[in-house]
């Protein structure tokens, strides 16, 4: 588990990964693959930037096995 101060500053590199990608590649929005814990936290970071900004870098946001509602195993 992390702290709040490690999480901001995950959260601010994965943010100017999605810039330089968007840059790097003319200018192309980017689309967000996740998988597990990764796609509650991007989506922390997304319900957090302006809709400009998503306008602008974000083309689509795909989760992949995210953990929205817990184990499966608790349902089986």
């Amino acid at each position: 588990m992390c702290n709040a101060d490690e999480l901001n500053g995950y959260l601010t590199a994965l943010q100017q990964l999605i810039e330089r990608a968007y840059y790097n590649n003319n200018h192309q929005r980017v689309y967000m693959i996740t998988h597990s814990m990764g796609s509650p936290v991007t989506l922390y970071l997304l319900n957090h930037m302006t809709q400009a900004w998503k306008d602008k870098f974000i083309m689509g946001f795909i989760s992949l096995a995210g953990v929205w509602g817990g184990a499966l195993n608790r349902f089986v």
